[in-house]
């Protein structure tokens, strides 16, 4: 199966009162890049999902955010940087790396044609993607991105990074 739900549940959590309340929920999503399959191929796989391409890439999927909200509560959704972000890096990249010490940059969206970037807010990686509560299950896309390596000695190798998903109301 090429997609895997990643399920972020917020229903229940607030309560309607005269106040108002704020919280976060947040799931881990872990994104890995595999060089050096048989026939050339590469597949990154940002769980929940997995992202394909020819080599030498870019390699390209979409993932699934399911946020069940109470009925008009409004939420962001963000996705961090992963664990090897560097701002210096541009446009929005995030980092693969390997056992070999290489890295790779790749990219989370939420637009299919990869123009809106979805971060956390931060100047680099974007914001997050707001939505508001229906009471019942509301997917969200996440569409994933290599870079290309044409050109670039890049070993075979797994290369992983973690990001963690957050659903903030």
């Amino acid at each position: 199966m090429r997609r895997i739900l990643l399920s972020i549940v917020v229903a229940a959590l607030c309560f309607v009162s005269a106040t108002s309340h704020a919280g976060q929920v947040s799931q881990s999503m872990n994104v890995s890049l595999t060089i050096g399959a048989p026939g050339g191929q590469a597949s990154l796989i940002v769980s929940p999902l997995v992202l394909v391409g020819p080599s030498p890439g870019p390699a390209t999927g979409t993932a699934v955010v399911h946020v069940t909200a109470t009925t008009n509560l409004t939420y962001s959704i963000s996705l961090d940087g992963g664990l090897r972000y560097d701002p210096a890096l541009a446009g929005a990249a995030r980092a693969l790396g390997s056992s070999t010490g290489v890295s790779l940059a790749y990219y989370l969206y939420q637009d299919p044609g990869y123009q809106a970037p979805w971060g956390n807010g931060d100047p680099n990686l974007g914001p997050g993607v707001g939505g508001v509560g229906t009471g019942s299950d509301q997917p969200y896309t996440v569409y994933g991105r290599s870079q290309s390596w044409a050109g670039s000695t890049i070993p075979n190798d797994t290369y992983t990074d973690v990001v963690t998903v957050a659903v903030n109301f």
